[in-house]
C-alpha cells in the first residue's frame, strides 16, 4: 500500500498497516517526505519507497527527484525507487 509521508497521522497508520502484514510503500512527494520518512525508523520495515515530486516542470521535477533521493543517507539499500512519468525521463528540458 502507498502512504504518502506529507500526510497528518501516516505513521500511526503504517503501524497499523504493519502489524497486519500489509505492505508499506512510502511516496515521497518533498524533501521534508525524505527526512522525516527517515527520521522516523520506518524506513528499513518498508517495502520500497517512491521519490514522486509533484514539479509541473520536467526539469524541475527531475531535479527535485535528485535531491529526494540523495538528501537522507540512511536509506536501506534497495529501497529507494524514483517515480517519474516517462515524458519526463526522456525530456529534452534536462
Amino acid at each position: 500500500m502507498t502512504a504518502n509521508m506529507g500526510e497528518e497521522g501516516i505513521f500511526e497508520l503504517c503501524e497499523l498497516l504493519l502489524g497486519r502484514g500489509i505492505g508499506i510503500e512510502a511516496g515521497l512527494l518533498s524533501l521534508a517526505d525524505a527526512r522525516v520518512f527517515v527520521k522516523s525508523g520506518i524506513a528499513p520495515r518498508c517495502v520500497r519507497a517512491m521519490v514522486e515530486p509533484l514539479d509541473l516542470n520536467p526539469s524541475d521535477a527531475l531535479a527535485h527527484a535528485e535531491v529526494i533521493a540523495l538528501a537522507p543517507s540512511r536509506f536501506p539499500p534497495g529501497l529507494l525507487v524514483k517515480n517519474l512519468p516517462p515524458a519526463w525521463r526522456g525530456s529534452s528540458n534536462r
